[in-house]
């Protein structure tokens, strides 16, 4: 009886959602979607994974729900960041990053979430940045593969950029220039297709041009807000997955 009554109350408020956000959407791949961008940057001793997420209204207003914790109608700042650091955690879990073979703890480093308003609705942008040290320097033909997991249920848009700092890539079409810049600007032509890049592999081999720093606009450093980075545990071999906090 009470799954019952859970149900209506979620259809009552979809319902009431369908008046609030106006029929056409100002997203341009749709009211509903949540869109990916991962941009992995490729060091001879450890990857950068710069990983954004956009939601569009409809999403934004259920995820809005859940992070108002106190259940005042308002989601303040704290809860923002609560919000943020929690789902970037648990989004790690579902980034599968292999390097010869095996698979990299993502360690958390920046953050970053916005809510930029739609046609008459906020959406929401979260920013997680990772880090995953290698254990040895890169050596030739080492073979990389990433998949990005998070809302694999969910209609969007799905981008992987690649560039090499001080390493070469090749065995791939991807490249360093997002088509979207990073899920702000989504080009027209293709929006009825919109790009499906869930996964990539490629070869890595030391030596190529180093990049500038590492500079992500809308995200925060960890250690500057004073919240500790969550490290996630190597994954078991019976391919569950765990996180545990940096002693």
């Amino acid at each position: 009886m009470r799954a019952a009554r859970l149900l209506l109350a979620f259809a009552m408020s979809l319902a009431a959602l369908a008046l609030v956000v106006p029929a056409t959407s100002a997203h341009p791949l749709g009211n509903f979607t949540i869109n990916h961008y991962s941009g992995l940057r490729i060091a001879s001793t450890d990857v950068l994974i710069d990983h954004v997420t956009d939601f569009a209204e409809i999403p934004t207003f259920s995820e809005r729900r859940a992070m108002d914790t106190d259940a005042d109608g308002n989601v303040s700042d704290a809860e923002a960041a609560a919000y943020a650091q929690t789902e970037c955690t648990t989004f790690s879990s579902d980034l599968d990053l292999e390097v010869g073979g095996a698979r990299q703890s993502l360690a958390l480093t920046q953050l970053g979430i916005g809510f930029p308003m739609g046609q008459g609705n906020p959406t929401m942008r979260l920013v997680c940045v990772y880090d995953a040290p290698l254990a040895a320097a890169l050596g030739i033909g080492t073979s990389i593969s990433f998949t990005d997991r998070t809302f694999a249920e969910r209609q969007g848009w799905r981008e992987i950029t690649l560039a090499g700092d001080g390493t070469t890539l090749s065995g791939t079409d991807l490249t360093a220039e997002s088509a979207s810049n990073r899920l702000t600007h989504y080009p027209a032509d293709l929006l009825t297709v919109p790009l499906g890049q869930a996964s990539t592999s490629f070869v890595a081999n030391p030596g190529g041009p180093q990049l500038p720093a590492f500079v992500v606009p809308d995200a925060t450093p960890i250690a500057s807000t004073g919240v500790q980075p969550v490290v996630p545990a190597p994954a078991p071999a019976d391919g569950s997955s765990a996180a545990v906090p940096p002693a």
